[in-house]
């Protein structure tokens, strides 16, 4: 390959690494982000429960957890 085509082939290379490149962020501007269409900020599901209300068995489990935590201890 003659000097002259070998970079013109080079240049044309890096011509186009640059548009490619520079069209990907700029593409980003253009189109919006999906993850922003969705309620990514809701909770999936609100927990209601009371830690004080003693009828409510998660919170006997959550006790017996801690009573055999502080025993391991």
């Amino acid at each position: 390959m003659r000097a002259a085509t070998r970079v013109n082939v080079t240049n044309k290379l890096f011509f186009t690494t640059f548009l490619v490149a520079f069209s990907s962020v700029a593409l980003g501007s253009f189109l919006p982000c999906p993850a922003h269409a969705v309620d990514s900020d809701a909770p999936a599901h609100q927990d209601s429960r009371d830690p004080r209300d003693p009828r409510d068995p998660r919170n006997l489990r959550d006790k017996r957890h801690e009573a055999l935590h502080k025993r391991n201890t």
